[in-house]
């Protein structure tokens, strides 16, 4: 059984796919700190109502031909910031703050562990439904 069919499930794994995506990209900036005119980059936010309005209807999802027929989010890649003008810029033109860095990787690690206990969680609720224990 395919879990990313499942609403809470896709959700889910679309937030810690975008999480990851971010980790990279806050990575890549702590790599580039000392590199001249580099400028730190963030990913946009995902935007919920942007995601519902792409989607034509939302309809169950079936397991079984005489189930009602469902339909999938579309995915979409993460689309990267520039954040230069946000924090300051160095002499050379490099715009990483380490500090930022930091505080933004520690945040997404956090979000991701919570997208993490979550999807656990949500298993933990389907075995039990599933075998009564």
């Amino acid at each position: 059984m395919d879990l990313s069919n499942l609403s809470v499930f896709g959700g889910t794994m679309r937030q810690m796919e975008w999480l990851g995506q971010r980790h990279r990209v806050i990575a890549h900036n702590v790599a580039n700190a000392d590199t001249p005119n580099f400028h730190a980059r963030d990913l946009k936010p995902l935007d919920f109502k942007a995601a519902m309005s792409r989607v034509d209807s939302v309809k169950l999802a079936s397991v079984q031909g005489n189930h009602l027929t469902g339909t999938g989010f579309e995915r979409n890649a993460a689309r990267e910031l520039d954040t230069t003008m946000l924090y300051e810029v160095m002499p050379d033109g490099n715009g990483v703050d380490l500090e930022q860095q930091m505080i933004k990787m520690q945040q997404t690690r956090a979000d991701y562990n919570m997208m993490a206990n979550l999807y656990q969680k949500h298993l933990g609720m389907m075995k039990t439904a599933i075998t009564g224990r």
